[in-house]
């Protein structure tokens, strides 16, 4: 398996979509948060290696329970990425485009905003963190061998009802960057 390093020296001549400033294209980039060490397991389950990507949809003045102040659809304005394995993939794809959509790593084109949401989003730690922030019996996620309804409905429960989530956790973390002159400590957002 290639490094990205040998991909961005290897593609120089490629015609796929390059950062500009970094002379990487996107998929490279993504090839690069999959190998950090808290995206290589799914987001929802144990399952290692994902090979899907959800970004999660900004919230557009639709209300819930869990989503009931300024502060948490101020945060959640921009989109947020995560990596899961395919079987929670089809749960994800299932809830529907309004509320998160689902690229293959291996098959579909990123855009450059998939992509920032990725990168900034906190990846599956930062998805977690937010998303499973009342979570007290982390025993309910689904197990690796689980049935696709268990999935779906932990999947229905977490990203639709936001059940679990604490968007002031972001907020926090972002007012936190802006004091620090809007660098993350040790260069990793923390949620």
């Amino acid at each position: 398996k290639k490094s990205v390093a040998d991909s961005v020296l290897s593609s120089t001549n490629s015609k796929a979509p390059k950062n500009l400033l970094l002379g990487i294209t996107l998929k490279e980039r993504v090839e690069a948060l999959l190998e950090r060490e808290e995206n290589q397991t799914c987001v929802d389950c144990p399952n290692r290696f994902p090979r899907w990507a959800s970004i999660i949809v900004p919230l557009s003045g639709q209300s819930t329970n869990a989503i009931s102040n300024a502060n948490n659809l101020q945060y959640h304005r921009q989109s947020m990425g995560c990596f899961c394995c395919t079987d929670c993939a089809a749960s994800h794809r299932r809830l529907g485009t309004h509320i998160l959509f689902v690229r293959s790593i291996d098959h579909d084109r990123f855009k450059e905003q998939e992509v920032r949401a990725l990168e900034e989003g906190g990846g599956n730690i930062g998805i977690n963190r937010i998303y499973e922030a009342k979570l007290r019996d982390k025993s309910i996620k689904p197990q690796s061998s689980a049935h696709s309804w268990t999935r779906e409905s932990f999947t229905t429960i977490k990203y639709q009802r936001k059940q679990w989530a604490d968007f002031n956790l972001a907020l926090r973390n972002s007012d936190m960057m802006l004091q620090n002159g809007g660098v993350p400590k040790n260069g990793i957002r923390e949620f």
